[in-house]
Parts: structure tokens; sequence; C-alpha cells
């Protein structure tokens, strides 16, 4: 409770809070995207700040998490026509999903044989999916 009233906590905050408000206070897309991309990537900052430096743990899948919260997120903006703020919800309750389903599995593993499957979780299946249906762009992997 006594971490709350010093300013290492209440000025990021504060900050964080004024670039959210900011794009309605503007009224301007483009402002709403710069400021949208710039709070994603100190999410992504954060959580790694979290993982590596607190914990100490290596995620070699971290960006998976992240880019299927993307990827789930533009795709409902750009197929289904969802309005931004709630495309970024789904996309972070997808990713959430995903890992809360590959910690129930992962977290019980030890030492060497923790680093492997979030590892392997960046790897492209195969060949099979250099070109795929829903973005149908090639991947370059072919």
């Amino acid at each position: 409770m006594k971490a709350l009233l010093r300013p290492g906590f209440w000025l990021p905050a504060g900050l964080v809070l004024i670039a959210g408000i900011w794009p309605f206070a503007s009224g301007r897309e483009a402002t709403r995207e710069v400021v949208f991309t710039v709070l994603m990537s100190v999410a992504l900052a954060s959580s790694l700040n979290l993982l590596l430096g607190y914990t100490g743990y290596v995620s070699f899948g971290h960006i998976v998490f992240f880019g299927l919260g993307a990827y789930v997120g533009f795709y409902l903006m750009s197929a289904r026509g969802t309005p931004l703020y709630l495309a970024a919800l789904a996309g972070g309750l997808s990713s959430g999903a995903l890992a809360f389903l590959l910690g129930k599995a992962i977290l019980r593993l030890r030492g060497a044989y923790f680093a492997w499957p979030p590892s392997a979780s960046t790897r492209p299946p195969g060949p099979s999916s250099a070109t795929t249906s829903l973005s149908a762009a090639r991947s370059g992997c072919g």
C-alpha cells in the first residue's frame, strides 16, 4: 500500500492514462493508431521485463502470444469490421486463452525441459504453412 504513494507508480500510470485519453481528445485516427501502437509496445516491453528481469526465465515463445493477439485483432478488424478496441480485447483474450492452455502443460516442466516447448511454438509447422487460406500470402518459407 505504501508503494502506491510513491511517484514511481503514479507518474508512469498517469502518463499511460494521458496517452490513452489523447486520441479521444484529438479525434484524429492517425493519432489513435500511433498511440495504440506505442502502448502495445509498452505492454510487450513491460511483460518481458517481468518475465526476464524479475523471474529470470528466458521465454522463447513470448512473441507467439503477442503475435496471436495481433493477428486475431487485425483479422477481426479487417474481415469482420470490428472496432479497434473490441478487436484488441478479443486479441488479448485469445492470447490469454492460449497462454493458459500451454501454461497448464509447460509449467510442470523443470530445467532445460522448460525451455523446449515455448521454443518449439515459435517454429512454423512445416512446408504446408507457406500459404494460408486466412492471409492468402506466402510466408517466404518455400
